[in-house]
């Protein structure tokens, strides 16, 4: 919870309006719930408030409510993974309708392999890394792969059954998934509820590439509507160059910020050896696109009248589709890139040379 006081100066009372909001919220007493959570908001905007209070909307099947709450919530910590998950499940529910129905769970005696978090740790590019290698390491070795509802169930058709037992937390780095990974390998992981990211080097997953890509295609309305959204972009009989400008959560060490100078740089070179081009900006902070202004970049503020919760999405499928891509340090992106079928270069920012350089996106870390 935010540190902040009642009009009284006191802590107190916020802390016994979340416990009482919690218990409502088991008790199915959801109108009272929803008061208490309110009743915190009145005194401060509160990331945990706005994710609690949609909750209890969704209960309520107060949809557009819980939408709008979420996204409030993202506004204030960009990074998370919760609200942007839900609202993005709204939103493709409304559009597409439940998502296909779970397969029947194996026997209990069969070996199995489940992560609880995946949706909760992590946005898209996360968990797309979290659910490819988890598929791809269940079926290497013939295990029931059990997963919450999350996304990738409306976005890719993925059908596994929820949880049927609980399985022990552990930690990736715990357990040698991915030397284990290979069928034939000593030290199967199997029976555990894995929490991680799943981020190995792309090269170690390289073998399975058919396979990973084969289980991470959009949906068929997926897929239709995506063409629908991009038909006002005229992308046929263009070429198709991509950028990735993160800068929303990113701060600090590890999610550092690239300078658009140098993706501007390697735009110089390029421009004139190329044939119709179209430069895509798929950035988190629409004012970086004024930096680009001399190649006349579009958006997805371009594209067809989208819902915001699906923004993401168009971004996404426009970095796949690039035929010159220009990451960020992002998950996101490197998955854009390792899905592509029609990229010709790929480049990344490298903080160490302070440029952009090219690589491999099945023989490169996910992170630098």
């Amino acid at each position: 919870m935010t540190e902040a006081t009642d009009p009284d100066g006191s802590t107190d009372a916020l802390d016994r309006l979340y416990g009482e909001a919690a218990a409502l919220v088991r008790a199915c007493r959801y109108d009272e719930a929803a008061a208490a959570y309110r009743s915190v908001l009145s005194w401060l905007c509160d990331y945990d408030a706005l994710v609690g209070l949609a909750r209890v909307m969704e209960h309520q099947n107060e949809l557009d409510a819980a939408s709008e709450l979420y996204r409030q919530a993202s506004a204030i910590v960009p990074g998370m993974a919760r609200p942007f998950t839900r609202r993005a499940m709204l939103e493709a529910r409304r559009l597409w309708g439940p998502p296909p129905s779970r397969r029947i769970p194996a026997s209990p005696g069969r070996p199995r392999l489940s992560m609880t978090t995946l949706g909760q740790n992590g946005r898209f590019g996360n968990q797309i890394f979290q659910y490819g290698f988890l598929r791809l390491y269940a079926d290497l070795h013939g295990l029931e792969l059990e997963l919450p509802d999350w996304l990738g169930r409306d976005l890719f058709g993925c059908d596994e059954p929820y949880p049927t037992v609980t399985l022990p937390e552990t930690h990736e780095k715990a357990v040698n998934l991915i030397d284990s990974l290979p069928p034939g390998s000593t030290g199967r992981v199997a029976d555990i509820d894995l929490w991680g990211f799943c981020q190995y080097p792309t090269a170690r997953l390289a073998p399975w590439r058919e396979h990973w890509c084969g289980q991470l295609r959009w949906a068929a309305p997926v897929a239709r509507q995506l063409e629908r959204w991009l038909q006002p972009l005229e992308l046929a009989d263009r070429t198709l160059v991509a950028v990735h400008i993160r800068r929303g959560d990113f701060s600090g060490e590890r999610f550092w910020r690239s300078p658009t100078d140098w993706y501007l740089s390697w735009l110089r070179a390029l421009w004139p050896n190329l044939r119709r081009p179209l430069l895509y900006v798929a950035s988190d902070d629409p004012s970086v696109v004024e930096d680009f202004r001399a190649f006349r970049p579009v958006t997805v503020a371009d594209a067809g009248q989208l819902p915001g919760a699906m923004a993401f999405l168009a971004d996404f499928e426009l970095l796949r589709r690039a035929e010159f891509l220009a990451i960020s340090n992002s998950s996101f992106s490197v998955a854009a890139a390792m899905l592509s079928e029609d990229g010709r270069d790929f480049l990344r920012p490298v903080r160490a040379h302070d440029r952009l350089e090219r690589f491999d996106p099945w023989n490169t870390a996910v992170l630098l």
